[in-house]
């Protein structure tokens, strides 16, 4: 039986060709093409895959994964929010690398809608991040109990984080975020904090849409919402609150959401910053509002000054004058105001702070008067420029009938700003500065405070 065997490998045999002159030209030229075409294909293949190289780093680098194969500790989670914020595309894929645990409170539109509200009040570049202080911390917890919200997990539990940030005009600035964290310290979204946030910013957003808009009306409901009318005196405070902030806005901020920019977005409390149209040399060029929440109702600490009107450095015994501090110079003298109010049950020194009693100080029930000048508690004599007034009986009065007793309702349809400046109303004229501090108790006036200061030049 013959063997089956594999068929024969052939060799062929070297074959000599001979070339004319004109065949090697084109075979010169043909190997010159072929090399530039070689360099051309290994050429851009090297940089081509540098690219796709740098686009897989950069893809890697935008996910955090947890160190310990389980959870984002803290700072791993602080780097993935300023992830987020910084590459709007990789959003999908950082939300992925989020471990379930940590997200299952909220939804992926919750994610994004809580993002996109950081995005835009922020409005700038993450550069870095660092961790609050504790006495930083203690102030942002301490603003937030005054809202009364429920938060789960309480502030206490959170950390609190500073994003430093750089702005397209190359302003630096920084914005702090709470990180939740449960009873491990383990970090999570929670869906108190970000429902809560989230009120706070559609307020915000409201109440600046109001003012660019100019709506009084659309502004008046923001305010007053959530508010139990007490009187007639409290709506009309509301009105004048309302057309004394589009005033101020229209005439001294730049309106525009492209202008807003927050600082801080917490539950219940938050502070915006504005830039102002018109700035005096050395002065800022931004203001910041700080706005609050409580048992429903939202709140935002307009800090805008209220001029003291001329009628309220005026001070009425019933309907007699008794002093008018808008003078340069305003007196007190026995011979004016014995016959008015008696004989005072107390007049005595005043000593400064060097033990020299250049000044004295007049008592009537319900008023005292302090004064530089001479006195004589013996003769019942006295003669000096006022310096200060403090009344407590509703039988003194300014000029615009506020008086100790009325409701703050009273004090704030005329200045509805006092409260946001510590209640004290001040208006300088050349040389002199009056200023009225008025004292709130239970929601009435108690005492008003008369200042009456020279100015020097």
């Amino acid at each position: 039986m013959l063997s089956k065997e594999s068929p024969p490998q052939y060799i062929p045999e070297k074959r000599v060709i001979r070339f004319s002159h004109r065949d090697r030209v084109l075979r010169f030229i043909a190997i010159v093409l072929s090399f530039m075409l070689l360099f051309f294909i290994t050429g851009c293949y090297p940089a081509g895959t540098e690219k796709t190289e740098s686009q897989t780093k950069t893809t890697h680098s935008r996910i955090v994964s947890p160190e310990n194969k389980h959870f984002l500790r803290t700072d791993e989670w602080i780097r993935m929010l300023t992830l987020v914020l910084n590459f709007p595309e990789d959003r999908p894929t950082l939300w992925a690398s989020i471990p379930a645990a940590q997200r299952n409170e909220i939804s992926y539109s919750d994610f994004l809608t809580y993002i996109t509200e950081l995005e835009k009040g922020l409005r700038a570049q993450i550069t870095s991040f660092s961790k609050a202080t504790d006495e930083e911390k203690e102030s942002l917890i301490r603003r937030m109990s005054r809202t009364g919200i429920a938060l789960e997990p309480k502030p206490e539990q959170c950390s609190f984080w500073w994003l430093h940030c750089k702005t397209e005009d190359g302003r630096t600035l920084r914005f702090v975020i709470a990180v939740t964290a449960d009873e491990n310290g383990i970090p999570y979204f929670s869906a108190t904090w970000l429902n809560n946030v989230r009120a706070m910013y559609n307020y915000i957003a409201l109440y600046i849409d109001a003012i660019h808009q100019q709506s009084a009306p659309a502004l008046l409901s923001l305010i007053q919402q959530h508010l139990p009318l007490r009187s007639a005196a409290h709506l009309a405070a509301i009105e004048k609150r309302t057309d004394a902030i589009l005033e101020f806005y229209r005439h001294n901020v730049i309106l525009g959401p492209d202008n807003l920019q927050i600082r801080t977005l917490m539950p219940g409390y938050a502070v915006i910053e504005e830039h102002l149209s018109h700035v005096s040399v050395g002065m800022p060029n931004t203001r910041r509002v700080n706005f609050y929440s409580a048992d429903g109702a939202f709140h935002a600490e307009e800090t805008i000054e209220n001029k003291l009107v001329k009628q309220d450095a005026m001070i009425f015994f019933n309907d007699t004058l008794l002093f008018d501090l808008n003078e340069d110079t305003p007196h007190i003298r026995h011979e004016d105001v014995l016959p008015i109010l008696g004989v005072p049950i107390r007049l005595e020194a005043i000593e400064d702070e060097n033990g020299i009693k250049s000044s004295f100080r007049a008592i009537w029930p319900g008023i005292s008067v302090e004064a530089v000048g001479s006195y004589d508690p013996h003769s019942v004599s006295f003669d000096g420029i006022i310096q200060r007034i403090q009344c407590s009986y509703s039988v003194f009065r300014t000029g615009s009938r506020l008086k100790p007793g009325c409701s703050v309702d009273e004090l704030l349809r005329r200045y509805p700003f006092a409260q946001e400046n510590g209640y004290r109303i001040a208006s300088a004229q050349t040389d002199v500065r009056q200023t009225l501090a008025i004292q709130i108790e239970a929601g009435f006036i108690s005492q008003l405070s008369f200042f009456h200061e020279a100015l020097r030049p």
